[in-house]
C-alpha cells in the first residue's frame, strides 16, 4: 500500500479528500479521519516524515496524533473504529481488484 491508495480509500469510504486533510479546517469527522490516516499509514510502513509531508504537517504532529488515536483504538472508541474499519475495508476491496 502507498499513500495514493490510502487517500483513494479514505475518500471513497468517508468522503474526506486529501485536500480536506491538508486544510486547517477542523471538524470532528476530519479529525477522526486524519487520525485513521496516520494509524493506517504507520501500520503499512510509511515513515512519519512521509505521511506528515503529504498533508503539510510537522512530524511531531503525526507522532502525537498516532499516540492519541492508538489510545482511542485501545478503549474501543466507536466512532474511531467505525471510520478505521470503513477505510480498511475499502483498502482491502481495492487490493482484490
Amino acid at each position: 500500500m502507498n499513500l495514493n491508495n490510502l487517500f483513494i480509500a479514505i475518500e471513497r469510504s468517508t468522503g474526506v479528500t486529501e485536500n480536506d486533510l491538508k486544510n486547517r479546517k477542523r471538524t470532528e469527522k476530519i479529525d477522526i479521519v486524519k487520525g485513521c490516516y496516520y494509524l493506517l499509514a504507520r501500520e503499512n510502513g510509511i515513515s512519519v516524515m512521509d505521511m506528515s509531508k503529504r498533508i503539510n504537517r510537522l512530524h511531531a504532529t503525526a507522532v502525537i496524533t498516532i499516540k492519541r488515536y492508538e489510545g482511542h483504538v485501545e478503549v474501543r472508541d466507536k466512532k474511531v473504529l467505525e471510520f478505521l474499519n470503513k477505510i480498511k475495508e475499502e483498502l482491502n476491496d481495492n487490493e482484490e481488484k
